[in-house]
Formats: structure tokens, C-alpha cells, sequence
């Protein structure tokens, strides 16, 4: 199931450079907390070697809204927890780090206490409360494959396929999906409009994983 109606996005990487991340967090206004048992989100962040600081920052603002934050790299920094992945650096090979991110969280039993994923790239901002509320308002079966985003297209798939800059959201019978699939074997996964790249690093990461 895709939905478009969920635009998380960041803010442009041009209008990025100069804003104080903590000072935005402070003015920014969440909508009020339900009185309903909260929605279990795990974030994680596809983390680039140079991008430490940022990754500091989002430990220290949005990210600590989430129930649990992860970040994906292939670098180990003492300052700040990273989950190791065997994963090329630069943004042609993204489709590996995100692949991994994918192997590692469908593949990990512990994950399943958490009810959806969001993935978001070290320039995404997110207000964690006005997620949870649209997931809510939204209403989608746990037991039904649900993938939130901002929805595009590209002639590979008609159907389209959701942002990678934009960030989006899997619960976890689309993610334990995914990891299915992605353990197949590249003559197995095959899209019927193009062919994913299971078995390699190379692609693009959201036009990849929709073609999955």
C-alpha cells in the first residue's frame, strides 16, 4: 500500500548550511500528545563519514523523540554510536548502505516491538509527534504491508516509488517484506518493470527500492 500523503521532508540542502539546529527544534510546535497509547517508531539514519556533527545534532534534537535511533555507516566514531555496515561511501552506492540498513533491521528479531521505520537522511528534519499523528489518522492495518512518503514516478515503475531525500516510512510487515525479498537471489528479484540491483551497491536508493 503507498500513500503520497506524508511530504517528511527536510529542509533544502542550499537554505541548510547555516541553521541552528537546536534553536529550530526550540520554536518549532508539535501537536499536542495523545492520550492513547503512543505509536513505536525506530528512526534510522544512513550516516556519511563526514556528516558526524550532523548526526550529533539529531541525536540531540528530533532524534531523541524517536523510541529508538540507529545510524547505519561504515566508519565506527566513539562520539557516537553507529552501527557498522560493510557498505562503499558516496552517493552512487547509496543503494548498498540502505540495502544493508534494510538486511540488518528485517533481519534482527528485536526489532518487532517496534510498529513502524523511518528512514531519514543527516539533513532531515522531523517533527516526531506530527508523524505519529498522521500515522494515526491514517489508520492502516499493522498486518498489512504500509509504505508512507512523498510519492514519485519514473518510467521503471508506473506505480512510483517514495523519496529518499524526502524520508519515508515502512511498518514492519512492509520491512520484514523487503528483507525477504532482498535475501533472494538477483534472477528471483526481478521487477516485472526493471530489475533491482539486489545482489550489487550500486543505485540509486529510492528508485532501487521501489523497483523491489
Amino acid at each position: 500500500e503507498y500513500s503520497s500523503r506524508a511530504h517528511i521532508s527536510g529542509i533544502p540542502h542550499k537554505n541548510f548550511h547555516n541553521v541552528n539546529a537546536a534553536a529550530l527544534f526550540a520554536k518549532l510546535q508539535p501537536l499536542p500528545a495523545s492520550a492513547t497509547p503512543p505509536i513505536k517508531i525506530l528512526c534510522y539514519i544512513l550516516l556519511a563519514s563526514s556528516k558526524v556533527r550532523t548526526g550529533l545534532l539529531i541525536k540531540q534534537t528530533w532524534g531523541s523523540h524517536c523510541d529508538k535511533l540507529l545510524f547505519f555507516g561504515g566508519y565506527q566514531y566513539p562520539e557516537l554510536p553507529v552501527t557498522f555496515i560493510n557498505a562503499t561511501e558516496g552517493y552512487e552506492n547509496l543503494w548498498g548502505k540502505a540495502k544493508a540498513a534494510l538486511l540488518y533491521l528485517s533481519g534482527n528479531s528485536y526489532f518487532k516491538e517496534y510498529q513502524y521505520f523511518l528512514k531519514a537522511d543527516d539533513d532531515t528534519f522531523v517533527i516526531m509527534e506530527n508523524l505519529r499523528h498522521f500515522i494515526k489518522n491514517s489508520t492502516p492495518s499493522l498486518n498489512k504491508p504500509v509504505w508512507f512518503g512523498f510519492k514519485l514516478k519514473h518510467k521503471r515503475m508506473q506505480q512510483g516509488y517514495m523519496s529518499g531525500g524526502a524520508g519515508y516510512v515502512f511498518n514492519y510487515a512492509a520491512l520484514t517484506r523487503v528483507g525477504t525479498i532482498l535475501r533472494k537471489s538477483s534472477h528471483e528479484a526481478h521487477n516485472e518493470n526493471g530489475e533491482c540491483h539486489v545482489d550489487g551497491e550500486y543505485g540509486v536508493e529510492d528508485l532501487e527500492l521501489g523497483a523491489t
